[in-house]
């Protein structure tokens, strides 16, 4: 037999190769985070010695449990020995587990780098929160690798919610109400002659001013905790400071519907599968560089990649493209898989489909591609960009509801956990096919229309657009092409898109 050991060299690194291999040995906050390492060192040290105690006594309990001594003092005595090394050995083990949390939680936090006013108070303020959120990941994940930003991404999303357990509501309400009780603006009055020559007005103009600076930095500095984590989201996110970020409306991840689709085969750029979407330049191209947010590029740069995606071919692609578009349009989706399977000489099923929950992925990891060109159509732009630009704003019968993401989007078994619903599935347009889409949409089964598949949606919307009846069959028929192709989305919804294709009411049977 083999006693139970845990290497003493499990320490920080070690741990890292369980969480995706990040290297902190050069990062300026670790010289202050040895006595950590120490702890930990210190903390597995102890279980294997305390492990190798038990695993001995627990010889001795076997030896002494023969039936000649069943009835002996000694036998009880060794197996009350035993009792008491177990008991030592489950504290020595919530001793380590409580070092790993502390470990991973600390990683978290050294991810956001360098930290803009506030931010520092804010971690000690909600520090208990971010630990639950850490053990939450840990006992949930059902992938080990992605633990560091699955943690950072559920800080980020529980940071940007105003009723979110690290949103700022609540903690503004609190400091509020603890200045007025401690009389702190008599206070700063003391110390800032400016302050004191303030009207009340000017004064809440000041503070507003204040917490959006803290705000921003806050999400800054989780956002940037998400982007540093190995195989972690790009979002999309507008630094303050940044020329790009500058010309967008409002938060460019409002408003995104709760599905999206995205259509793919042998012959599609970057890459797509049950469990990633990666942009070509994440895959072949630089995958540093594919970690920048277009928000945060030069504003020429970032128009020209955004103009350069959305003109480039149907089966062609560059390393130099960081974005992946996606449709909120299933009926365009279908229509775009048969296109692509006409055209592009594949068969059914080889064209699939990747269907997401947006509920499940952070805010700002999609984009509606008009917020975008909205953003860039008023900047230098070639004639070319500009009337392409004018084209997609000013026509919206062309509009199929595309969306865009970029970098990489973990979609499959790494952003699964326990007992937690799905986010994604991929099914095939032969599934489609085979769950009844042409006994549903005869409309479909026409591969032998001209032009371009754009033109196809529109007129099929046109041509479906007049109030129809709807019939059991036809219902019958879309909770089959559900049931075959929804995954672990809800067959529910599912079918109800599938439905809402044509402009249908109840059909109401006669009594």
């Amino acid at each position: 037999m083999h006693e139970p050991m845990i290497s003493a060299g499990a320490d920080l690194d070690d741990d890292a190769n369980m969480t995706g291999e990040v290297n902190l040995a050069d990062h300026p906050e670790v010289a202050h985070r040895t006595r950590l390492q120490s702890t930990l060192t210190k903390t597995i040290l102890t279980l294997n010695q305390i492990a190798a105690a038990a695993f001995q006594q627990g010889q001795q309990v076997l030896a002494s449990g023969s039936d000649a001594f069943i009835a002996s003092s000694a036998a009880a005595a060794e197996i009350s020995l035993m009792h008491r090394k177990v008991e030592e050995l489950a504290d020595a083990a919530n001793d380590l587990i409580q070092a790993m949390e502390q470990s991973i939680y600390e990683r978290v936090i050294l991810l956001g780098g360098e930290r803009g006013p506030g931010t520092d108070e804010l971690l000690e303020y909600f520090d208990q929160q971010i630990m639950e959120n850490v053990r939450n990941v840990l006992l949930s994940s059902r992938n080990e690798v992605c633990v560091l930003w699955r943690i950072a991404e559920e800080c980020y999303h529980q940071s940007i919610r105003p009723d979110g357990r690290l949103g700022l509501e609540d903690y503004y309400y609190l400091m509020d109400g603890a200045a007025e009780e401690s009389d702190e603006h008599k206070n700063r009055v003391d110390v800032d002659e400016h302050y004191a020559e303030l009207d009340l007005e000017a004064r809440e103009a000041r503070t507003i001013r204040e917490r959006q600076g803290k705000t921003h930095n806050w999400l800054s500095f989780w956002v940037r905790a998400l982007n540093s984590c190995p195989d972690g989201p790009t979002l999309f996110f507008p630094p303050a400071a940044s020329s790009a970020g500058g010309l967008m409306e409002g938060p460019p991840f409002e408003d995104i519907p709760r599905y999206l689709f995205r259509v793919f085969d042998s012959k599609s750029s970057g890459k797509t599968d049950d469990n990633i979407v990666a942009s070509a330049m994440s895959v072949c191209g630089n995958p540093e560089r594919s970690r920048i947010d277009i928000l945060s590029l030069e504003t020429h740069s970032a128009s020209e990649m955004l103009y350069n995606h959305l003109v480039k071919g149907s089966f062609d692609g560059s390393a130099s493209d960081n974005l992946m578009s996606w449709s909120s349009s299933l009926m365009c989706a279908i229509q775009y898989a048969i296109w692509r399977s006409h055209i592009g000489n594949l068969s059914p099923g080889e064209v699939r489909v990747c269907a997401i929950d947006t509920e499940k992925f952070p805010p700002g990891q999609f984009v509606r591609d008009m917020t975008l060109l909205k953003a860039f159509n008023n900047t230098e732009l070639s004639e070319d960009q500009k009337q392409f630009f004018r084209f997609r704003l000013e026509n919206p019968e062309y509009d199929n509801g595309e969306y865009l993401s970029q970098g990489v989007v973990n979609h499959g078994i790494s952003r699964r956990v326990v007992n937690f619903g799905g986010q994604s599935c991929t099914f095939s347009l032969q599934d489609l096919v085979e769950g009844g889409l042409y006994e549903l949409y005869p409309e479909f089964g026409d591969t032998a229309f001209g032009g371009l598949w754009e033109t196809r949606v529109r007129d099929l919307r046109s041509s479906w657009d007049t109030e129809q009846e709807m019939t059991r069959q036809e219902i019958y028929h879309a909770f089959n092409i559900a049931r075959n192709c929804s995954g672990s989305l809800s067959e529910l919804d599912i079918a109800l898109l599938l439905l809402t294709f044509k402009n249908r009411k109840l059909k109401v049977p006669e009594r």
